[in-house]
């Protein structure tokens, strides 16, 4: 588990630890988020709108290249 989060805190250093109590506001601003996705079979195309906080991050993991 150390080696993965060890990982993963490299290849996004912008991922905060936090507790539950602290994660509120985060989740806030996610039950507030109006979004829309548009799959094609190249791409995703996202909108999003209400979006309060920081600039919005994603992070996914696919079984081929993204």
């Amino acid at each position: 588990m150390e080696a993965f989060l060890g990982e993963l805190g490299a290849a996004c250093p912008w991922l905060t630890p936090v507790t539950a109590s602290e994660s509120l506001p985060y989740f806030d601003d996610y039950f507030a988020l109006d979004y829309r996705v548009k799959r094609t079979p190249a791409y995703l195309e996202l909108h999003a709108w209400n979006h309060a906080g920081e600039a919005a991050r994603l992070y996914w993991r696919t079984e081929g290249d993204a």
